[in-house]
């Protein structure tokens, strides 16, 4: 689903790789078809405590501007619940940083 991902940090990418901006990959992932699995995907890399807290927070901030492009507003206020239960599982450290 992801290909090359453009929101994840890393240290070892190509030197051609693309990043693009969180705003653009989570409207990009609003006009998805399978928003139950964008979701899924995208809670679990915010749920993963074997992701580093950097991406962990990057993630959170992807599923928030996902949501603001939602067309569906009853998809947005559930997605909203699911991320805010998601942020409220989250270490202390990056509940104080999070931002989303």
């Amino acid at each position: 689903m992801w290909g090359k991902c453009t929101c994840l940090y890393s240290s070892n990418v190509s030197s051609g790789h693309y990043y693009g901006s969180i705003g653009r990959i989570g409207r990009a992932l609003a006009d998805a078809s399978n928003k139950d699995e964008v979701e899924r995907l995208l809670l679990t890399m915010i749920s993963d405590d074997k992701l580093d807290h950097f991406n962990r927070l990057l993630m959170a901030h992807v599923f928030r501007n996902y949501i603001e492009y939602l067309e569906d507003t009853d998809r947005q206020l559930l997605s909203r619940q699911k991320l805010d239960d998601a942020v409220k599982a989250m270490p202390a450290v990056l509940k104080q940083a999070r931002g989303v």
